[in-house]
């Protein structure tokens, strides 16, 4: 677990301090090994994590849209970003939730010094999954996973699903 958690540190700084292709594919490629050796019962999270890293890579070609930047940057931004995303969603799918809380409140341990991380090493080993967030991203997983590749339909069934999760809260 301690060399996946330096791997996935190394992986970061990497995507975060070179912005080459060649690196980007690097990281790709160590990320299809992991993603290959994820157990089928770890791959919801997975799902989820496309998405979002989807997303956050379809946003980062907005400035080339706009011609704020060129679009091989754009391009280079959007994968990065995904492969952030994709990284941290195959350490969590390779060591389980209970392996990352163990991954973070080590990190917490490491840099105890700064005042607000030795508040967050202190309330750390109580963070657990709440039985209510667990069933209502499943609910919204369950969702997205039936709405018709149209971004109408997305978007009604992510709307639909935050409207009920505030009916169930109240």
């Amino acid at each position: 677990m301690r060399a996946l958690a330096w791997g996935t540190v190394a992986v970061w700084v990497l995507l975060l301090t070179a912005l080459a292709w060649p690196v980007l594919a690097a990281v790709a490629g160590l990320l299809a090994v992991g993603t290959v050796a994820v157990r089928a019962p770890r791959w919801p999270p997975l799902r989820l994590t496309v998405l979002l890293g989807t997303a956050l890579a379809l946003g980062a070609l907005g400035p080339a849209a706009l011609g704020a930047v060129e679009v091989d940057e754009a391009l280079r931004r959007g994968v990065r970003a995904f492969l952030l995303v994709a990284s941290a969603g195959v350490t969590q799918a390779l060591i389980g939730p209970e392996g990352v809380r163990a991954l973070a409140a080590g990190a917490l341990r490491v840099l105890r010094r700064v005042p607000a991380v030795s508040e967050a090493s202190l309330l750390a080993p109580e963070l657990r999954g709440e039985p209510r967030l667990i069933a209502g991203t499943r609910e919204l997983i369950a969702r997205v996973t039936e709405a018709a590749p149209r971004p109408s339909r997305l978007a009604d069934a992510v709307i639909g699903w935050v409207g009920d999760e505030e009916v169930r809260h109240r």
